[in-house]
């Protein structure tokens, strides 16, 4: 199977105050950390979901990450992709190779008990359809509420303090 890597950083960074993927953790930003991450795991490709110049932008703008996702699945033919965001940067190869394998193996959307982010997610019409009309019609942009719609798994994570999100200043100076 094909798998792509991508990571959504394509955000605002509101609550941050700055741009998030340029923030620099362990002496790189949490952008190359993330493709690094992903290469690791063994995917196909990596690709950056991102409104900047050699990424992919969102079909429609600020749409969180959905947008991202719609705009990948649209954009680029994988038999399922892997989604990190930008800003977990104590996920390791290990967690995303384990989620890889386990939605592969099913053909479901997969994540993690304590988190719907990461995320795989195969390649299905019906999900890119489904997507694509919460966004046009100003639909639920959630991925919990797309994990509802969707026979999907939740698997154990062996380390739930690996998939903590990145938000405010606050977390990122608990962080650093």
């Amino acid at each position: 199977m094909k798998i792509a890597g991508v990571v959504l950083a394509g955000g605002l960074s509101s609550r941050m105050g700055q741009d998030k993927a340029e923030l620099l953790y362990q002496g790189k930003t949490l952008l190359v950390h993330c493709i690094e991450r992903l290469s690791q795991s063994h995917v196909e490709q990596v690709i950056i979901s991102r409104n900047r110049p050699d990424c992919v932008a969102d079909i429609y703008p600020q749409s969180g990450p959905l947008g991202g996702i719609h705009a990948v699945m649209s954009q680029y033919a994988f038999d399922g992709y892997l989604f990190l965001p930008v800003d977990m940067p104590l996920v390791d190869e290990a967690l995303l190779s384990a989620l890889i394998s386990a939605g592969a193996a099913t053909r479901r959307i997969s994540c993690y008990s304590s988190s719907c982010l990461p995320v795989y997610i195969p390649y299905r019409d019906d999900i890119v359809d489904f997507i694509q009309q919460q966004l046009q019609q100003n639909g639920k942009r959630s991925i919990v509420y797309l994990l509802e719609q969707f026979e999907h798994q939740r698997i154990a994570c062996p380390n739930d303090s690996m998939l903590v999100n990145i938000n405010t200043l606050q977390d990122w100076q608990a962080l650093v």
